[in-house]
């Protein structure tokens, strides 16, 4: 009798626990106010500018020496154009915290929710502008890598150009909207769209790059062919820099889907990083580029001349030819006994560039 008294006192206080669990209301999920994620996303968007201000200026340096003497016409414009639009894009941040914070701080998250601000429509027009360079170059490197083979590039190509269309055309709705920022309701499709086209564009490009590197390299191992050593680090460094522009794309998604104004941080995070990621690929490449060519250079001087016969008028000698690459521009080395089987994998050594 005692037990089932203290059973039925029991049941009725785990009654009572679980009913004020589900009275009480769901804890809210923590945020910054709107004049606060704004500033912090300045501060951020300055170190990041200040970073990929002193990578741009090694990229040139790299650029423009004997280490890439012979850089093509794509990459070089390309690295300019991101690092103007960056720095206009972080002006105009500049001056929109201007506007609210000094010029009229009484009314800061009144002009800072309104998107019919010109510098409003600007920013983002600008950041729209940055993702669709970048994600060009990403198409273009896909494209020399697969030897400007039209069909593996198909679907990217097809997710560029929407990228393309849903950011302009989100730039033009947030500019014809009135009052309520960036998270109602109508401007929601075109943003999300924007930022899953352009994550679903790097996606597709890196592992079609991957792919393409990884099966060039099995096939040189069949053959037995002597490998450089730096490709392999190469697409290292490409998936390290296309990881962490990625990751920032899922971010800004997840935290713009739940309406949180600390999304605002990484957005001018992710706008800024994507020039970081830009550079730091051509910085390092010409690193390792460098380091290679210092190692055979030592190499050969430590050789003895090699003397072999002939044969009738094909000399059966040892060869190093420089292949020079139009889409990275780095130098590349292969050797081989006879030169049609150098060319041959030359030409497949020289597809697998990232």
């Amino acid at each position: 009798m005692r037990a089932a008294s203290a059973r039925h006192k029991w049941d009725g206080e785990l009654h009572n626990f679980s009913a004020s669990l589900g009275a009480s209301s769901p804890m809210p999920v923590p945020d910054l106010s709107l004049p606060t994620a704004t500033l912090a996303a300045l501060v951020v968007e300055t170190f990041n500018i200040g970073a990929f201000t002193i990578l741009f200026g090694g990229c040139l340096s790299f650029i423009f020496t004997k280490r890439m003497s012979d850089v093509n016409g794509v990459l070089t414009p390309t690295l300019c154009l991101i690092w103007i639009l960056s720095i206009v894009h972080w002006v105009v941040d500049i001056i929109r915290a201007r506007i609210a914070f000094i010029d009229d701080p009484a009314n800061a998250v009144q002009y800072l929710t309104d998107p019919t601000v010109p510098l409003d429509g600007a920013k983002l027009g600008l950041y729209a502008s940055i993702t669709i360079v970048a994600d060009f170059f990403m198409l273009y490197r896909c494209w020399m890598v697969w030897n400007h083979n039209v069909y593996a590039l198909s679907f990217p190509v097809l997710c560029w150009l929407a990228t393309a269309s849903t950011g302009w055309v989100g730039t033009a709705e947030i500019i014809r909207t009135q009052r309520g920022g960036i998270f109602i309701p109508n401007l929601q499709p075109w943003i999300i769209s924007f930022f899953s086209l352009s994550l679903a564009t790097n996606v597709l490009c890196t592992l079609l790059i991957a792919y393409k590197v990884l099966l060039s390299q099995i096939y040189l191992r069949r053959t037995g062919t002597h490998s450089t050593g730096r490709v392999i680090p190469a697409l290292i460094i490409f998936l390290e820099s296309a990881a962490l522009y990625s990751l920032s794309l899922i971010a800004l998604l997840v935290l713009y889907q739940t309406g949180l104004s600390i999304s605002f941080i990484i957005l001018d995070w992710t706008c800024s990083v994507i020039g970081i990621a830009f550079s730091i690929i051509i910085i390092r490449l010409s690193i390792i580029n460098s380091r290679l060519r210092s190692a055979q250079s030592t190499t050969a001087a430590s050789l003895p001349p090699l003397h072999t016969p002939s044969s009738g008028n094909y000399p059966l000698v040892r060869v190093s030819r420089l292949v020079t690459r139009d889409d990275w521009s780095h130098r590349h080395y292969s050797e081989s006994g006879s030169g049609a089987e150098e060319d041959r994998l030359d030409r497949k050594t020289s597809d697998t560039d990232v």
